[in-house]
């Protein structure tokens, strides 16, 4: 024992791990007959919530530990009250009233073994008076037939501080861009091959600066049919928007028969009106308004511009792969 000193000793101390330290007390105990350590108090990190989106908040003494795994009693105190208030649990879930001043409450926790050894640990709780942010998602909407739909958060609005915004969607089959998603009015990309209109859950969440508060707000937007086959010739709308008296149409073509396609817009798609007003193609205008021999799986991009004497509320499109009466008619709409 001469030989071993007590460098020796914090050496070991320094390396051991917190199992090794426990059984060496025990050891310590077992041989002479005393308690060789106190208990930790450990009552959490200091918290700083706000009073317009919560009403509790939980303390925690869970993590407090003894050296020697004796059983633990513990004592919560809140102090800065007119009267002293003690729970005896391990965890306290504490509610408060909401008030238009900012306070701090002061907990103290003590921690005490079978022998009488104890320890004590402060944490304190910021209540902030600051209310919720409005989270407004926007009205539910019919989405225009476009490479991009986009969403409308502008009606949110936080008195207190900035926003940071999150957008997510609950369907699966289509997604935000996770910088779009952070964005006021973010959009996303229009579903492709819908064979029917199908309607999207989009959820909002609105933190304000310095995230003490969040608040949600849900839009509904319904994307409409825009792929339909007929003859074996797959036609699927990739935009129908306006401006002013002009219509714009991009189509996908896929040729899904077993010989050519010849495609020629003016005679094969028809644009009307809500009045049944035909649109006028466009001849200077445009992309592959004609295409001769479009093979087997082939894909042809179309872009179409149609004039009209008024700026058209809504349009009817009819493609067809042929001029034959008997050929059935492929129909998308579009609101404005």
């Amino acid at each position: 024992m001469a030989d071993i000193k007590r460098e020796d000793v914090l050496v070991y101390l320094e390396n051991a791990n917190m199992l090794e330290i426990s059984e060496l007390i025990k050891d310590i105990e077992d041989k002479f007959g005393v308690t060789a350590a106190a208990p930790v108090a450990i009552a959490g990190d200091d918290l700083k919530i706000s009073d317009g989106c919560n009403t509790n908040f939980t303390l925690d003494g869970t993590k407090s530990w003894d050296a020697d795994n004796d059983e633990l009693k513990f004592k919560w105190e809140l102090l800065n009250q007119s009267k002293t208030i003690v729970f005896d649990t391990s965890v306290v879930k504490y509610t408060f009233s909401d008030s238009t001043i900012d306070r701090d409450l002061i907990f103290v926790l003590t921690v005490t073994d079978i022998t009488g050894l104890n320890d004590n640990d402060t944490i304190v709780i910021s209540i902030i008076d600051e209310k919720p942010p409005i989270v407004d998602a926007g009205i539910d909407f019919i989405a225009p037939i476009d490479k991009k739909v986009f969403l409308d958060g502008s009606g949110s609005s936080d008195p207190d501080s900035k926003i940071a915004y999150n957008w997510s969607v609950l369907n699966n089959d289509i997604s935000l861009d996770i910088v779009e998603s952070k964005k006021q009015s973010p959009y996303f990309l229009y579903p492709r091959n819908l064979n029917q209109d199908k309607t999207y859950t989009f959820i909002l969440s609105a933190n304000d600066n310095e995230s003490y508060c969040e608040n949600k707000d849900t839009v509904l937007v319904t994307c409409k049919k825009n792929v339909g086959v007929t003859s074996d010739v797959k036609f699927e709308l990739i935009r129908a928007s306006n401006k002013d008296n002009k219509v714009f149409i991009d189509l996908e073509i896929t040729n899904q028969q077993n010989w050519p396609l010849d495609f020629a817009a003016i005679t094969l798609v028809r644009v009307e009106n809500e009045i049944k007003q035909q649109g006028q193609i466009d001849p200077y205008r445009g992309k592959n308004t004609v295409k001769y021999g479009i093979e087997n799986e082939e894909t042809v991009n179309v872009e179409l511009v149609y004039n009209f004497d008024e700026p058209p509320k809504e349009i009817s499109i009819f493609c067809k792969p042929t001029m034959a009466l008997s050929t059935d008619a492929v129909f998308f709409k579009q609101d404005f």
